[in-house]
């Protein structure tokens, strides 16, 4: 799943909501359905949706202290399908950068919101080389087939029904038959 379009909401330049929409291969196919994430924060006021053509370059923000104002730009470079799209005014202060590449690509975002807007604000990303180290191609396994004259269960080895476990009889105490036989009258009857 890649970022095939974001939705971004804002009210008097502030961006108040934002929703990505993914697809399996958004930038290959044409007419590709795009499955809609969580928004962040109110989806209201005017809102834009951005079809992307390929994966984002790069996101800068700017975030107002103690506010819930929130100024985005998204950008994509060096490429047939270069692009700018800003929202509300980008500050050298409190700004933050995210860059990505199809090594890296952004496939999800994060943060916390109020009523008004988005108070923070961080993105997710996916590690190609890692995922392409974790997937496996497994094999078909051969199918045996069964019928009637084949003995589904193996007998060429037996199998050995003897508990290693063997209990010991403890039927007789030593010390007691020890006390019992001081005990005992001696016979003293002769015959």
């Amino acid at each position: 799943m890649r970022l095939h379009g974001i939705k971004t909401c804002h009210t008097d330049g502030d961006v108040t909501g934002l929703q990505f929409f993914m697809a399996q291969d958004p930038y290959l196919s044409v007419g590709e359905e795009a499955y809609p994430m969580m928004p962040i924060g109110p989806m209201t006021g005017q809102c834009d949706y951005l079809e992307l053509k390929e994966g984002l370059d790069e996101i800068k923000a700017t975030l107002r202290k103690n506010e819930s104002g929130l100024s985005m730009q998204y950008r994509i470079d060096d490429s047939p399908n270069e692009m700018q799209v800003k929202y509300g005014k980008l500050k050298l202060i409190r700004r933050e950068t995210w860059k990505f590449s199809d090594s890296n690509p952004l496939v999800g975002l994060y943060g916390r919101q109020t009523a008004t807007g988005i108070t923070q604000l961080g993105f997710i990303t996916l590690s190609t080389a890692c995922q392409a180290a974790h997937e496996f191609v497994v094999d078909p396994v051969d199918i045996i087939e069964i019928d009637d004259t084949t003995d589904p269960i193996d007998t060429t080895d037996p199998i050995d029904t003897t508990d290693p476990f063997v209990p010991v009889d403890e039927t007789e105490d030593p010390d007691t038959d020890e006390k019992e036989d001081g005990n005992k009258p001696e016979d003293n009857t002769e015959e």
